[in-house]
């Protein structure tokens, strides 16, 4: 008896506390499913795949970004650095061959060719990153882009052109296109390393830009949307 009485006003305590925490946690659940609720009407229908990169996204400048080389700049720095290491090593073995020879001239020979050969890969890289796109955004006009190049040991340049300087895009080699500029000669893209390859939307405009056409974006979105509309 004295135990039940002593242990009595505990049980009581528990069995609120515990009711108490019910209640809380149905609440909390309860706000955070009419949260998600009111979410999902402020933000509307969601679209599908298709139809979600059809929407162009223009950032405040009035751009749209339509072409990013993905790994673009890894790829190059790693490039570079191996090149880099293989020449300048290829150097000192060609330069201490010559002062101090063990296997004879001819091995400082081959160093210093080997040391030529990396002196060459640096400038191909350098020249050819220069005339490689590395990030095209449209205008909301569709009359013109702005390009951003690589470059191998400098800052990139970034360059405002209209489209109708675009002009005979072609394949290149290993899934790159060449593409003529007036003011800039020729110029490489790779389609397929595209951060949009696959959405069509995206790969037509980019085409049509490198062929030199203007894009009227908002009868092109309108023309996309209703494509899309009929395979429903």
């Amino acid at each position: 008896m004295i135990f039940s009485k002593i242990l009595r006003p505990v049980i009581q305590q528990q069995k609120i506390a515990l009711s108490n925490y019910k209640q809380l946690t149905f609440s909390t659940q309860r706000y955070f499913a009419q949260k998600k609720e009111q979410e999902k009407k402020e933000r509307g229908p969601r679209p599908n795949k298709d139809q979600q990169y059809t929407a162009f996204l223009f950032d405040e400048e009035n751009k749209t970004p339509i072409f990013e080389h993905m790994l673009g700049e890894r790829d190059l720095r790693i490039a570079i650095r191996i090149f880099t290491i293989f020449t300048i090593m290829n150097v000192f073995l060609a330069v201490g061959e010559y002062q101090y020879p063990i296997f004879g001239g001819w091995n400082s020979f081959s160093f210093s060719l080997c040391a030529l050969t990396g002196i060459g890969l640096l400038t191909f890289f350098s020249v050819f990153s220069k005339r490689t796109i590395h990030k095209m955004k449209l205008l909301r006009t569709g009359d013109f882009v702005e390009v951003t190049f690589f470059n191998a040991f400098w800052v990139p340049q970034t360059k405002m052109i209209h489209v109708s300087e675009f002009a005979n895009m072609q394949a290149s080699f290993v899934g790159y296109s060449r593409s003529e500029l007036t003011t800039l000669g020729k110029v490489w893209i790779n389609l397929e390393k595209n951060a949009f390859y696959g959405h069509k939307a995206y790969e037509d405009i980019l085409i049509e830009i490198l062929n030199g056409k203007s894009v009227k974006l908002d009868s092109y979105v309108l023309q996309r949307a209703a494509q899309y509309q009929k395979k429903k």
